[in-house]
C-alpha cells in the first residue's frame, strides 16, 4: 500500500506586509487582501524524544479536485523556523485563500517544539462570482501531524503464532498491515515476522497521525512508548 493511501486511511479514521490587529472580515471585496497580526492565537507544543529531528514533524497537505473547474490545496514550507501555511481554493488561475504565518519556537534542551501563529491573512482573486475564502483551523493543522517509527520485537513464539496474534488481536487492512487507534492518535503497521533463534522477531514500520489534544500538546515520546508497548503486547502474548 502506497504512503498516500496510508495517510487517506488515517485521516478517514479520524477524519505580507503590515497588518492590523483586527478581526478579518469573512468574505472580502474581490481583489482585497486583509491581514491580522495574531495576539492570542493558541499553540500547539511537541514533546520530543532524545535527539529527535525536529523536521521529521510533517504536516498535512493536499491538492484535489471538488468541481468541474474548482481545486482545493493545502500546502506549507519552512523559511528557517517561519512556517507558512495556506489552504487555498482556486480554478487554476484565480482563488481565495487563508495564509498563516507560524513561527516554530525549540527549548533550549532540544526536547520540545512550539508552534505559534504570529499572523493570518485572506485574499480574494477576481470580480466576478469569486470564490469564498475556505474556512481552516491552523490549530487543528498544527495538531495533526504524520511520523514513519520502526522497531523489533522478539518473540518465544514461532512466526505462525505471531501472525495469528496480529490477526486476531488488531484490525487488518492488508497483508501484514493492521490499524490501531490509542488516545491522541491512529497507527497503520506494517508487519514483517521471521523465525529468529528458537521463536521470531517482528520488524514494525508504523504510519502514525496525531490529532488534537485537550492541552495542545503532543508527546511523541509517550507515542513511541505506547505504540511499542502495543505491538509487543501482541508479539508476546
Amino acid at each position: 500500500m502506497s504512503r498516500r493511501k496510508k495517510l487517506l486511511i488515517l485521516f478517514i479514521m479520524g477524519l505580507q506586509g503590515g497588518c492590523s490587529s483586527t478581526a478579518l472580515d469573512v468574505q472580502l471585496i474581490p481583489g482585497k487582501t486583509d491581514c491580522m497580526v495574531l495576539q492570542s492565537e493558541p499553540t500547539v507544543t511537541y514533546l520530543l524524544p532524545q535527539d529527535y529531528d525536529i523536521d521529521k514533524i510533517k504536516f498535512s497537505n493536499f491538492n484535489k479536485q471538488s468541481g468541474e473547474h474548482t481545486f482545493e490545496t493545502l500546502e506549507w514550507s519552512y523559511d528557517s523556523d517561519i512556517l507558512r501555511v495556506e489552504r487555498r481554493t482556486h480554478n487554476g488561475i484565480t482563488g481565495s485563500g487563508v495564509i498563516y504565518e507560524v513561527h516554530r519556537i525549540v527549548s533550549p534542551d532540544k526536547m520540545s517544539v512550539t508552534f505559534e501563529p504570529k499572523k493570518v491573512s485572506k485574499y480574494q482573486d477576481g470580480v466576478a462570482f469569486p470564490y469564498p475564502v475556505p474556512r481552516f483551523n491552523i490549530n487543528t493543522f498544527l495538531s495533526h501531524s504524520f511520523y514513519t517509527h520502526h522497531f523489533s520485537v522478539d518473540s518465544k513464539y514461532g512466526p505462525d503464532t505471531v501472525k495469528s496474534n496480529f490477526k486476531r488481536l488488531l484490525t487488518s487492512i492488508d497483508r501484514d498491515e493492521y490499524a490501531f487507534e490509542l488516545p491522541g492518535f491512529r497507527v497503520i503497521s506494517t508487519i514483517e515476522v521471521l523465525p529468529y533463534r528458537n521463536g521470531s522477531k517482528a520488524d514494525v514500520k508504523v504510519n502514525i497521525m496525531t490529532f488534537s489534544s485537550i492541552d495542545n500538546t503532543v508527546d511523541l515520546q509517550e507515542i513511541y512508548r505506547n505504540i511499542e508497548n502495543k505491538i509487543t503486547a501482541v508479539v508476546r502474548g
